[in-house]
């Protein structure tokens, strides 16, 4: 817990996370979503806002394998919503 806490970026995942629940997401795919974010965020080297990232930072995380494919980051698949 103290990881996402401490991590930059945490209103936005937040955001995102409560989009996520009013959509109705489970419990526990949303806490699979909050490991996800991280997981993104450290690939892409995010730190303060996701406004400088670009298609190729996209493109250059999906060619070296991190990001397999639609709701996978590496082997981990995504839960689905409930």
């Amino acid at each position: 817990m103290q990881r996402h806490l401490s991590s930059p970026l945490l209103q936005e995942r937040l955001e995102y996370l409560q989009h996520c629940a009013n959509q109705g997401y489970a419990l526990t795919a949303l806490r699979g979503l909050a490991s996800d974010l991280l997981l993104i965020q450290n690939l892409l080297g995010l730190t303060t806002s996701s406004d400088s990232l670009g298609l190729a930072d996209v493109q250059a995380a999906w060619a070296d394998g991190s990001i397999v494919g639609p709701g996978t980051l590496g082997t981990k698949t995504v839960d689905a919503v409930a």
